[in-house]
């Protein structure tokens, strides 16, 4: 897009103006190449690792003539998120529960040890009860309106859903489904069904992760057409 080329070519131009002895942070390099990092990095606010260890890697290795500049810019944000505050999030009822038993100073210091005060109080464990089926029901009826999947309401349920990658371990929870029919095939079975679910979409270019979900699609037609198995483990992607 020639606009696009034009801002990109302007971009250009004020760097090399501001750092003509430093190629390496420049746009547009002696090859013709455009760097997008590099505009990030200069016109961005901040830049950042995932973990304080990946924000070192970049500040002294790979971005170090970038860290030079622009010290201030430099720091890490890990991707995670804190229990309490998925469970606000995510589970509503669950959390009203906790707030009625113990008070909500959980909710910033993430302290539940007050709730062992009811570990054997079987009113509370009953109400406990109700919102974990509630909240199964609420899954297996999304499930059935949007997949037109069904689940058994009483099976455990085993959730895993995050970006497909060799390190995040699909495939062993895989390894697990496969080990686990030929368990139930040999007359091994399981007290209570299994219900695996995952979710999760792989990059483009990244055949090993494309295959754990062949793995995994294939695995859940498998035990879905075997008679033996199908009762007592189920797999959805």
């Amino acid at each position: 897009v020639p606009e696009i080329a034009e801002i990109i070519t302007k971009l250009d131009e004020i760097i090399k103006d501001e750092f003509p002895d430093k190629p390496a942070v420049q746009i547009i390099d002696k090859w013709g190449t455009v760097h997008m990092a590099s505009i990030a990095i200069h016109f961005g606010f901040s830049t950042n690792g995932v973990a304080a260890l990946h924000t070192e890697i970049l500040k002294n290795n790979e971005l170090n003539h970038f860290y030079e500049i622009y010290p201030e810019k430099f720091s890490n944000k890990t991707n995670g998120i804190t229990f309490r505050r998925w469970l606000m999030a995510c589970n509503p009822s669950l959390t009203n529960f906790i707030d009625e038993h113990i008070g909500t100073k959980w909710r910033e210091d993430a302290d539940l040890t007050d709730l062992l005060a009811f570990e054997n109080d079987d009113k509370v464990l009953d109400e406990l009860r109700h919102i974990k089926r509630e909240n199964k029901n609420a899954l297996a009826d999304h499930l059935q309106r949007t997949r037109d999947i069904n689940i058994d309401r009483h099976s455990i349920v085993d959730v895993q859903i995050k970006r497909i990658h060799e390190y995040k371990r699909q495939q062993m929870l895989a390894l697990y489904i496969i080990y686990k029919y030929h368990e139930i095939k040999a007359g091994n079975i399981p007290g209570t069904p299994i219900t695996i679910i995952f979710g999760g979409k792989a990059a483009p270019a990244y055949t090993i992760a494309k295959d754990i979900i062949h793995l995994i699609l294939s695995l859940s037609e498998l035990i879905e057409n075997d008679l033996d198995v199908a009762p007592h483990l189920k797999v959805v992607f």
